[in-house]
């Protein structure tokens, strides 16, 4: 029996075995009456097959051989247990994520990497204290590439590689204050947060113990408020990690700059850091973004901006339909885009793990394919009339066009703004608030489909009466679409009231983020019921050309009702996503009771000039 020396670290990295499965090896090794396959060693170190050789050690008389490999150092055994493990189908997504945090971080911190040279990466252990400060040097251009090679190996997103390494920090945080963590969480025996994790990776030594307790007794979590929470504007708690990340680096450059010549390039590198958290800074002031959801934001953006042509032309399209008396096209349009976002959000990003680049390719690929459903349907139709060359010109029927659409125009502006605003609100919460409502605002969009479909409609079978002057079939026609709204909204509001956490799960696995979801749409819920009103009644003013009305009522309820109420209950102690969700229902409420006494004022006023 060759007595195999046992690394701790190595073998911590390897899913242990449940009770059921290390009988069920042993029994297929007793049978066999030998290893099938050697045991990986490097010198006389066991690297894989742990498992197998704690069976092996109970029984010597079984025969084994090793195979032996050459690896330069601790770093490169380590990125290879990880790669071998990652490979194999039994894996819970704690230890696939603990695994590739782990490979992260050795690979990017081999030797030639942040600082280390051959020998201090081969004999150097990161000191317990020191886990949380290995991101105070910013990453090279070698760590991004190591990433990108990663995430692709693996079938996920560079962003999923740099989260996966701060969440296997902080597990094994977790497992040096209390041993034995590590593997209950891998395992999923204990559950526990993403964003505590994080929070454990980054914070400093003295700080710890109280997170580690919040994380064993949740009941004992402070309530989401800073001490600073009397100053309006500012998200604290993404400025506390802006200034602990100011301060890790001051405490590098007073270790460091004392070493090197009093020069210009000293002074250049300095001012450099310091100009950069100044920007990372600035960041915050506006949309007080928690700090883990910059990049993601911003890859999001960019990748929707490139799609700005589809949903002009689009809109454009639909509107020639919808004037020419067809709205069932247009409807067809949005159901089909609708079906390709949410089936290119779950390929993409429940399934390739692209997080928000996949949200928004699918976003632009169902746009795309809206605009060419449109085009083809076009091109088979027999139009009542010739599209000239001479025709995209001036003419004055652009000021009348112009006189209707530019009150919707201004409205849209305004209300998106005001969306912006109530992402800030959001964000006050924290990333995983921010998260469940990005995934409820997918499921708000496809619940709206009926609703705004209904109000497209509206305007243009009502425009179309009104110009044959049958004014009472474009009002029962309000009264009709409203009567099909509430059907719908009734069926979606009990789908989304009872079912909105399935809804969100399929979206993202993490619970947290589900739970966060499922949270707002408890309070968006009634919305889907009010909105079958208030959309019919806004169809029917636009149709009859009181586009005016619109923009007004739609600032009212968004500017003075909506914003401050979710404003209001952004910065309560106890506050809630569910809270800040009831205020859409809230305002779409007053909306109905603002468009109820416009319409009767209306009737009144007509009746008195035809009298």
């Amino acid at each position: 029996m060759i007595n195999l020396k046992i690394d701790p670290e190595f073998q911590n990295q390897i899913p242990p075995l449940t009770d059921d499965e290390c009988k069920q090896l042993e029994e297929n090794i007793l049978k066999e009456g030998k290893l099938l396959s050697p045991l990986i060693v490097w010198g006389n170190t066991l690297v894989d097959g742990h498992n197998r050789y704690a069976i092996l050690k109970k029984h010597p008389e079984i025969c084994f051989s090793t195979m032996p490999l050459r690896f330069a150092n601790r770093e490169e055994v380590l990125a290879w247990i990880c790669k071998n493990q990652l490979g194999r189908r039994n894996l819970t997504p704690e230890q696939k994520k603990f695994l590739i945090g782990k490979q992260y971080s050795v690979e990017h911190r081999k030797p030639g990497g942040n600082g280390n040279n051959q020998h201090t990466a081969a004999s150097k252990k990161t000191a317990p204290e020191e886990l949380c400060q290995i991101d105070t040097i910013p990453p090279t251009a070698t760590d991004t590439s190591v990433r990108k090679q990663i995430a692709e190996r693996n079938n996920v997103s560079e962003s999923y590689v740099a989260r996966s390494e701060k969440f296997m920090r902080g597990v094994q945080i977790m497992d040096q204050m209390i041993p034995g963590m590590q593997e209950k969480i891998l395992s999923g025996q204990f559950k526990v947060r993403d964003a505590d994790m994080y929070r454990l990776a980054r914070a400093d030594f003295p700080n710890r113990k109280q997170i580690v307790h919040e994380i064993l007794h949740p009941e004992d979590r402070p309530a989401p408020q800073s001490s600073y929470s009397h100053y309006s504007g500012i998200n604290y708690s993404a400025l506390e990690v802006a200034v602990r990340r100011i301060q890790q680096d001051f405490d590098f450059l007073m270790r460091y700059l004392p070493k090197l010549p009093d020069d210009s390039y000293a002074k250049t590198e300095t001012l450099k850091i310091l100009k950069q958290h100044k920007a990372y800074m600035a960041q915050f002031e506006e949309m007080q973004a928690p700090a883990e959801a910059l990049d993601l934001t911003a890859s999001y953006v960019r990748i929707c901006g490139s799609g700005i042509f589809f949903i002009v032309a689009y809109n454009m399209l639909s509107a020639l339909f919808r004037g020419l008396g067809d709205s069932r096209s247009p409807l067809i349009f949005v159901l089909v885009a609708c079906i390709v976002n949410v089936i290119g959000d779950l390929v993409l990003v429940a399934g390739f793990h692209l997080d928000a680049a996949g949200a928004a390719i699918a976003t632009v690929a169902a746009q795309a394919v809206s605009v060419i459903c449109a085009i083809a349907m076009l091109l088979k139709k027999e139009l009542p009339f010739k599209i000239h060359r001479s025709d995209f010109k001036l003419n004055p029927q652009c000021k009348k066009f112009l006189g209707i659409g530019l009150p919707l125009a201004l409205q849209e502006f305004l209300t998106q703004l005001s969306f912006l605003a109530l992402c800030a609100f959001v964000n006050r919460l924290g990333l995983e608030a921010s998260s469940g409502y990005g995934v409820a605002c997918k499921i708000v969009n496809f619940a709206m489909l009926i609703p705004s479909s209904l109000m497209q409609s509206m305007a243009s079978f009502v425009s179309q009466n009104v110009g044959a002057g049958n004014k009472k079939r474009a009002e029962q026609s309000m009264f009709t679409g409203i009567g099909i709204g509430l059907v719908f909204g009734c069926v979606v509001f009990a789908l989304v009231w009872c079912k909105g956490d399935v809804l969100s799960s399929l979206f993202t696995a993490d619970a947290s983020v589900i739970a966060n979801g499922y949270a707002y749409l408890k309070g968006f819920a009634p919305e889907t019921i009010a909105t079958a009103i208030l959309f019919s009644m806004v169809g029917y003013f636009n149709g009859n050309d009181k586009t005016l009305w619109v923009m007004v009522q739609g600032l009212v309820q968004t500017l003075l009702v909506r914003l401050p109420m979710a404003y209001i209950m952004s910065i309560q102690p106890n506050a809630s996503l569910t809270m800040i969700g009831l205020s859409a229902p809230t305002s779409t409420v007053v909306g109905i009771l603002l468009n109820i006494g416009f319409f009767l004022w209306l009737k009144r006023y007509e009746n008195q000039t035809s009298a």
